[in-house]
């Protein structure tokens, strides 16, 4: 009888094993190896030449796409002219820092869709490991 019960709760260990690292696979390997970068607000005229800038070009449609550039054409970024930039780019910032790998877990945090997906099957299972055992009545002799 024991030997039966681990063997229930070996078997619904290992679904949901399967089932946390296929969610965890799928929704981290676009991301595997991003990282973040953190960008300082800074006004264009305190660049210097060499420095890596962030722009958006204005014209663009989607708000969040952003550009980082460094030691690109020296005629469109940061030169010793400040105003050699198209007027359609608007200078955000200049890079600050960056953290290798920590794009999979930002990544990660914004599927929230994937956490309640987890948590739901999580739920479902341990409800059926806590439900209540069926005894089964003998007759005595």
């Amino acid at each position: 009888m024991i030997n039966k019960c681990i063997f229930s709760a070996f078997r619904y260990v290992l679904v949901l094993y399967a089932i946390c690292f296929t969610f965890l696979f799928v929704s981290t390997v676009p991301s595997l190896f991003g990282f973040t970068v953190t960008v300082q607000e800074t006004d264009y005229h305190h660049l210097h030449r060499g420095d890596i800038v962030v722009f958006r070009d204005e014209s663009s449609s989607s708000k969040n796409e952003l550009v980082l550039a460094h030691n690109q054409d020296p005629d469109v970024l940061v030169t010793a002219q400040r105003n050699s930039l198209p007027a359609s780019f608007k200078v955000i910032g200049s890079y600050a820092y960056h953290l290798p790998y920590i794009g999979v877990i930002i990544e990660f945090m914004k599927d929230f869709t994937t956490l309640l997906v987890m948590g739901s099957i999580l739920l479902l299972l341990f409800s059926y490991t806590l439900q209540p055992k069926r005894r089964i009545w003998r007759k005595r002799k």
